[in-house]
């Protein structure tokens, strides 16, 4: 057991360094760059992205981080990628099973439809087992295909956004199309409110952000984590104050 002296000696004072927060996506992840939370939109007729929102002492800047593809795990774009393939499988694993247990759900239903019909004319069942082997199976490829291109896009974008400095952050928020920057001029109505996701929201989301964009008009967006919708209600709150912000969850 050491002593009071050898508590001196050490750097740390003699107390045990605390392990990383469980609940936390980036602990033990060392910081690069300027700090983020991550927003997803989930578009109507427009393309469903994630988004990296980076703020600073003036405004955030909301930057396009790649396609937010249904049942793909976004937090591949928190961190750069490492390139190897087992991260990759990672990040697909849990889209694949998800996207499984719908096209369970969705064979089942063509199942019941399908047999009733045979009850009527039982000279198609072998032509109904045949269309929905082919159903599930294109339901199989075409799943694939897009997690596989959602990650392949999101770790290319996220190792652009890696290698920007603040300055040239602001600058991507106000040139790429798909990006946008927030400033106490030109936002209003922020609300942080729990996750809706049966008003469009990201399924597993914590919270709900919303706001009014004075040049391209209202956004809700999906918080994907706790830390994610904290991260948010400090940065508005750094720009609007207190008052400017309507928080209705526990942070």
């Amino acid at each position: 057991m050491a002593d009071a002296g050898e508590r001196r000696r050490r750097p740390d004072g003699g107390r045990r360094a605390r392990g990383p927060d469980p609940d936390d996506p980036d602990a033990g992840v060392p910081e690069r760059g300027p700090r983020f939370f991550l927003a997803v939109f989930q578009g109507g007729i427009r393309e469903a992205r994630v988004y990296r929102a980076y703020p600073d002492e003036k405004g955030v800047s909301f930057v396009y981080a790649g396609p937010a593809v249904q049942f793909l795990d976004l937090d591949i774009a928190r961190r750069p990628s490492r390139g190897g393939w087992k991260e990759a499988a990672e990040a697909v694993k849990g889209g694949l099973i998800s996207a499984a247990c719908a096209a369970v759900g969705v064979a089942a239903i063509v199942i019941v439809i399908a047999g009733r019909l045979a009850i009527k004319d039982q000279t198609n069942v072998t032509d109904l087992i045949g269309m929905l082997l082919a159903f599930a199976a294109i339901i199989a490829i075409a799943a694939v295909v897009a997690l596989a291109g959602g990650v392949r896009r999101i770790t290319q974008r996220v190792a652009v956004l890696e290698a920007m400095s603040p300055e040239e952050i602001r600058k991507e928020a106000k040139s790429e199309k798909r990006s946008f920057r927030v400033t106490a001029g030109n936002v209003e109505d922020v609300r942080i409110d729990p996750h809706d996701e049966a008003g469009g929201g990201r399924s597993g989301s914590a919270a709900r952000l919303s706001f009014r964009h004075d040049p391209t008009g209202k956004w809700k967006l999906s918080l994907l984590s706790r830390k994610d919708a904290r991260a948010a209600a400090r940065a508005f709150r750094h720009l609007l104050g207190e008052d400017g912000v309507e928080v209705n969850l526990s942070l």
